[in-house]
């Protein structure tokens, strides 16, 4: 009377060790054959400045093949033990590819369909700005930046300086308040630069959180249109902030 139960239990049983077994193979070296697209939508650091992290990085190839699979968007504040939300095109069976400080991985997702995929980042990796590809069939996409700095503006965007230069601000050395999101991450330091008139200079950070920096400027500064990026510590290359404009006006 047993044997009927047996044999219908046991093709679940096998199919459920062959998942766990798939999953667990997952590691550093499980799709390190596949050829990694550099991203396409990072942007540049200031010319000349190495952006701190980055560590051990993978070579990285020009393009994305023909057939791929696409990320589109991305929930693009995603720490450890939290869920990355895809959305994008041909993710039906595919899983990602992980830069973060330290390694590559892969990672297998939760689900997925064509047009989206859900998957969770391992609480013991390190609050880091991650690279993100999707696998398939031995080709993967180009990467999407998740954690990344980003900075929305910088106040004020106006300073006013006398001919020689000297900053007009209230009593104290000239600050900078800089907003974003992705600023400041738990075991990382963040640097900013300034770049115009005299070439990039690097800022020093008197205060940082989350979504905004305060930063100090030099006592001088000649007249002219700057740039300010921000970099949270983490992502080496692929860490830095699209630059926001601050203006250095003549004194009325």
């Amino acid at each position: 009377m047993n044997h009927p139960l047996r044999i219908r239990v046991l093709p679940a049983l096998v199919s459920f060790a062959a998942v766990g077994v798939a999953l667990m193979v997952m590691g550093p070296d499980a799709g390190a054959d596949v050829p990694l697209p550099r991203p396409v939508d990072v942007p540049p650091g200031p010319e000349g400045v190495p952006g701190p992290g980055g560590a051990m990085l993978p070579p990285l190839a020009e393009e994305a093949p023909a057939g791929a699979p696409a990320i589109s968007a991305i929930s693009d504040v995603t720490f450890p033990d939290e869920t990355l939300a895809i959305a994008g095109f041909g993710l039906s069976g595919a899983h990602l590819r992980i830069w973060r400080e330290g390694g590559t991985e892969d990672l297998a997702p939760l689900r997925t369909a064509h047009d989206r995929m859900l998957a969770v980042v391992p609480r013991d990796w390190p609050v880091s700005a991650m690279l993100v590809w999707p696998v398939r069939d031995g080709q993967a996409g180009a990467p999407i930046r998740v954690n990344g700095a980003t900075a929305w503006w910088a106040w004020p965007p106006r300073i006013a300086a006398n001919a020689e230069g000297r900053l007009s601000t209230s009593p104290g050395p000239p600050t900078l308040l800089l907003m974003g999101k992705n600023l400041k991450l738990d075991g990382a330091e963040p640097q900013v630069y300034l770049c115009g008139p005299g070439g990039p200079r690097q800022l020093t950070v008197v205060a940082a959180r989350a979504y905004q920096l305060t930063v100090q400027l030099p006592d001088a500064l000649r007249h002219g249109v700057y740039e300010v990026f921000a970099h949270n510590g983490t992502g080496g290359p692929f860490g830095w902030s699209r630059p926001v404009r601050v203006e250095v006006a003549p004194a009325p």
